[in-house]
């Protein structure tokens, strides 16, 4: 069951690679996505098999349980026309398997002191975070013009 989960988290990270390089719309992409839900639907399922690896059910297990949920309410994002807040779900989702893959390859053997991967996770979110600003950005304008309530009420 490890090399399952391994397998498809790996093709998961590649197939979530090509999906925010290339062009969002179209049939390409939502194969392309289709097949990642699948890839990551699959890693988390298989992540609930892993006892002798993990110890038991643990807070991986709980992140299993997010994962799958961000990735039903990205598809209702999508399916509801909200395509900026799915892109969030999915790209936050892939950020986490990016994170959970680094750290059990720190766990399993990539031998760097914890402050170097530390400073290598910061640096990847820091990064994901600025490039997604523009996202987040725009899905606040859209839920002020649709009257939906604000993320904030402005002050500082």
């Amino acid at each position: 069951m490890e090399q399952l989960h391994v397998t498809v988290a790996i093709l998961a990270i590649l197939i979530g690679v090509l999906q925010i390089v290339r062009r969002k719309r179209g049939r390409g992409h939502r194969l392309l996505g289709h097949a990642w839900v699948a890839a990551m639907a699959a890693t988390a399922i298989s992540s609930f098999f892993l006892h002798s690896a993990t110890g038991g059910f643990n807070f991986l297990h709980g992140l299993s349980v997010f994962v799958l949920a961000n990735i039903a309410l990205g598809i209702w994002r999508a399916r509801q026309g909200r395509y900026t807040e799915h892109a969030l779900f999915m790209i936050n989702t892939w950020g986490g398997l990016v994170t959970a893959g680094w750290m059990a390859a720190a766990r399993h053997g990539l031998d760097l002191p914890s402050g170097i991967h530390a400073l290598i996770l910061a640096a990847f979110w820091a990064i994901l975070i600025a490039a997604t600003l523009p996202l987040h950005r725009r899905a606040v304008r859209a839920r002020q013009r649709t009257g939906a309530v604000p993320l904030s009420d402005g002050t500082a």
